[in-house]
């Protein structure tokens, strides 16, 4: 499931356009602004992780550069309560401040459609009234 399989036929879609790169059989598939953004029901971050280097990293996977990064996170972080210094331990935060991350990392890239799993399960009662 793992390897590269060339397109042949078929198609599909969302968002109002084709699904995946669009491509035919012949085509070099190049990347595109990200569509879709995810929020996961367990959000683990491997090692002690600064929220500014996940920032970079998810940024980067979904194309933003540093600018728009930056001015994403300062345009999202008030409405959430996260902290605006992004030098904190991801490992620092309680598990709402966790859930409200994944959040923020999902809908960094202004996605036309954010997938939420299960995204409320473990927040507190004040931040899911936010």
């Amino acid at each position: 499931m793992t390897d590269d399989v060339p397109v042949t036929s078929g198609g599909s879609g969302m968002t109002g356009g084709p699904g995946g790169s669009g491509v035919g059989s012949e085509q070099t598939v190049t990347r595109r602004h990200p569509k879709i953004g995810f929020a996961p029901q367990n959000f683990d971050v491997p090692g002690p992780m600064r929220i500014y280097h996940l920032l970079y990293f998810i940024g980067a996977v979904n194309g933003l550069i540093v600018a728009q990064l930056v001015d994403r996170y300062k345009s999202i972080v008030p409405m959430t309560g996260l902290p605006v210094n992004t030098n904190f331990l991801v490992n620092q935060l309680r598990l709402s401040q966790k859930k409200v991350l994944s959040l923020v990392l999902a809908i960094l890239h202004d996605p036309e459609v954010v997938i939420l799993d299960d995204i409320t399960t473990g927040m507190d009662t004040v931040t899911l009234k936010k």
